[in-house]
C-alpha cells in the first residue's frame, strides 16, 4: 500500500512535464505536491539564522 501511495506521487508529479494546458486549480494543486515531493515545507532561511546565529568571539571580550 505504501509503495503505491509512492509511486501514485511520483505520477502525479511528473505530470507538468507532460507540456499539457492544465486549468490553474491544477497547476496550483501540482505546485503545492510539487514543494511537497521536494521536502520545501519549512523555510531553511529563517531555520539557519535562527539556529546557527554566530558572533565573533573577538568582538566580545577585548581582553581575550
Amino acid at each position: 500500500m505504501l509503495w503505491s501511495m509512492v509511486n501514485v506521487m511520483q505520477l502525479i508529479v511528473k505530470m507538468p512535464l507532460l507540456n499539457i494546458t492544465f486549468p490553474q486549480n491544477a497547476a496550483t494543486f501540482y505546485t503545492f505536491i510539487n514543494q511537497i515531493s521536494s521536502f520545501n515545507l519549512i523555510p531553511t532561511d529563517k531555520l539557519d539564522s535562527l539556529i546557527f546565529n554566530f558572533t565573533d568571539p573577538d568582538m566580545e571580550d577585548p581582553n581575550f
